[in-house]
């Protein structure tokens, strides 16, 4: 294989995986601050983003080193194998269970904290009738009071929720493509009988991924989305 061969695949998967790494970075960051805000609160200081990040573009740099030195070292069948399945199929698989997961546990306590604002709202809206139909003023205030902060938290959570949506568009992408991508990956790895259609499916899937989240990010994510307005001078 020539070296221009080598460095091209190592830079490949270098960005693929950079691809993962930084969507389950994505990832465990909303899973932190939606199923354990107070954690999240505590735990996020000023120097672990910057951890997990470097972190995060460590790790592929990683694997796309040592295919690249296995190439180098050696052209034996059985050691491609096994770079393959530790370096590509392991760490995407274990990546799909991790986001599965996450994903999973972000819309059951989306969906739980949703019902109980639900009745929250009509359980305020009700002391409101109430204290309007007694003409109670003092009470009526403090209602009003408790009633504008507890729509100022409603807002934030429903903020959360729509990122979380936003999130599971983005995962359920990944999750649709690195499915079949590993699939084929571990057929070839084993010698099964792979047609070339295949092969293009495979490369085409794993560059539809990171080709489709920046217009996944620019028309779900209104902060983006609105910062790219502000870029091309375009009024929201």
């Amino acid at each position: 294989m020539a070296c221009n061969s080598r460095v091209y695949m190592a830079f490949f998967w270098f960005l693929l995986h950079s691809s993962v790494t930084n969507l389950c970075t994505l990832t465990w960051d909303r899973y932190i601050a939606i199923v354990h805000p107070f954690k999240y609160n505590t735990s996020m200081t000023e120097r672990r983003p910057g951890i997990v990040i470097l972190t995060a573009w460590l790790i592929p740099f990683a694997i796309s080193l040592s295919l690249f030195v296995g190439m180098y070292v050696t052209n034996s069948n059985t050691a491609w194998k096994v770079l393959r399945l530790t370096g590509v199929s392991a760490f995407d698989i274990t990546s799909c269970a991790l986001l599965f997961y996450a994903v999973g546990r972000i819309l059951v306590v989306a969906r739980a904290r949703s019902r109980q604002d639900s009745k929250i709202e009509l359980q305020l809206q009700s002391n409101h009738s109430f204290t309007e139909a007694h003409q109670v003023s003092a009470i009526e205030v403090q209602v009003q009071s408790t009633h504008s902060s507890t729509e100022t938290a409603t807002s934030r959570r429903r903020k959360k929720h729509n990122t979380a949506r936003f999130l599971v568009a983005v995962v359920v992408l990944f999750l649709g493509c690195y499915i079949v991508v590993n699939f084929l990956v571990l057929c070839i790895t084993f010698s099964c009988k792979v047609s070339d259609k295949a092969g293009y499916i495979l490369i085409l899937l794993l560059v539809l991924n990171s080709a489709v989240n920046p217009l996944v990010y620019a028309f779900l994510k209104k902060d983006i989305k609105g910062e790219i307005c502000k870029l091309f001078c375009i009024d929201n």
